[in-house]
């Protein structure tokens, strides 16, 4: 089975990793045609002999359909695919419809957070994301199957939309949780002492993209609360600063703080098990979510998590594995953290929960299996398979 995806940035992290599995389990091909700015540095490429990176190096958002349709015509004389996935319900699906109407390929629609019915995202940029909103409303009947990451935005589908809920696949991004729960207790070491943070001082955790929906103001302030507290504590953040992220100022004056350590550019996401291992909280101060990729990497790691009680989290058990607490509630997430550091075998003991539930529940062999599934009954319909 051959399938066309279509993506909206540059592959991050373990992005292509994941799309070479795919082909390989599918035996056949991936054309990923993904948006690019202009000056994006990705060109065309082959990965793992089997997944082919079409950047659209576009001049603006509002050009992705035109270039990303160029190159599905481009690409249509050597390449037919069985099925087209798109990685959202918007500019990405309004390209998938496209496909879909000219060449008769079947659609699957991708929702990787809580876009619909959620007036959090929406009040980020009003105007903008309403019409996203429509977008959406008219493009998801249209396709043939759907793929959600939390049962929230599945059941807004089914109710709000009348789509067939046999067809809506609930699955979050397989994510390849054993590397991250495998010990490197050396490299966290050493780890540490580069970052110049204490053998004895305890550690709040934080990685992503900074954005505004991840309300870093949140995580500042609790912090603040959590080191008036324990002194020796430190708050590393892991996130590399986006072209529009504006959401940082608060992050940049608490900087200024020895005891708050930001590697603005990120790091490989092949190190970042070191990085969660160095760690003794994982904090998660979102406004809203679909499946945290980094929850499911800090619970396999073995750390006990505090976030915020977002529609659809389903990764932390709240006083099993860690503790939720109410959104843009610094006050009450910097109470849960400290108590976690005033009690080590409490933290030890939900990381050790969090740890064994993560392993059991998101493989992600079984994870990759289950997208092949879903795009195979995309395909095939008739086969029920």
């Amino acid at each position: 089975m051959n399938a066309l995806l279509l993506g909206m940035g540059e592959p991050v992290g373990d992005t292509l990793p994941r799309l070479a599995a795919y082909a390989e389990r599918m035996e056949g091909r991936i054309h990923y045609v993904t948006y690019t700015s202009r000056g994006s540095r990705l060109g065309p490429q082959v990965f793992g002999g089997r997944v082919h990176v079409h950047p659209t190096r576009s001049r603006s958002h509002l050009h992705y359909f035109r270039d990303a349709a160029a190159i599905v015509r481009g690409e249509a004389r050597r390449f037919t695919p069985d099925v087209v996935y798109a990685q959202d319900p918007f500019g990405t699906a309004l390209v998938g419809l496209w496909v879909r109407r000219r060449y008769g390929t079947p659609l699957v629609i991708g929702n990787h957070s809580n876009f619909l019915e959620n007036p959090g995202w929406v009040g980020e940029r009003p105007l903008y994301f309403r019409l996203l909103h429509r977008v959406a409303e008219f493009v998801l009947p249209r396709a043939d199957a759907w793929r959600v990451v939390n049962p929230v935005q599945r059941d807004v589908y089914v109710e709000r939309l009348g789509i067939p809920r046999a067809r809506v696949t609930v699955l979050g991004t397989p994510t390849d949780v054993r590397r991250f729960a495998e010990p490197q207790p050396e490299r966290a070491a050493a780890l540490r002492e580069q970052l110049g943070i204490p053998a004895d001082a305890p550690v709040m955790l934080w990685v992503g993209r900074p954005v505004p929906v991840k309300r870093l103001s949140v995580l500042v302030e609790a912090f603040g609360h959590v080191a008036a507290r324990h002194p020796r504590a430190r708050l590393l953040v892991v996130g590399k600063r986006a072209p529009d992220a504006d959401d940082v100022g608060a992050l940049q004056a608490a900087a200024a703080d020895p005891r708050v350590i930001w590697l603005q550019d990120g790091v490989p996401h092949a190190e970042l098990p070191a990085y969660y291992q160095l760690s003794t909280v994982y904090t998660h101060t979102s406004v809203y979510e679909g499946l945290s990729k980094v929850m499911l990497e800090a619970a396999a790691a073995g750390l006990p998590i505090v976030t915020t009680a977002v529609p659809g989290q389903e990764i932390v058990r709240d006083g099993e594995t860690g503790f939720v607490t109410p959104v843009d509630d610094p006050r009450a997430l910097a109470e849960r953290v400290s108590s976690l550091f005033d009690d080590p075998e409490t933290a030890l003991r939900m990381g050790g929960n969090g740890q064994r539930r993560v392993l059991e529940t998101f493989d992600r062999d079984r994870g990759i299996d289950a997208f092949i599934q879903m795009l195979r009954r995309a395909a095939r319909p008739d086969r029920g398979d």
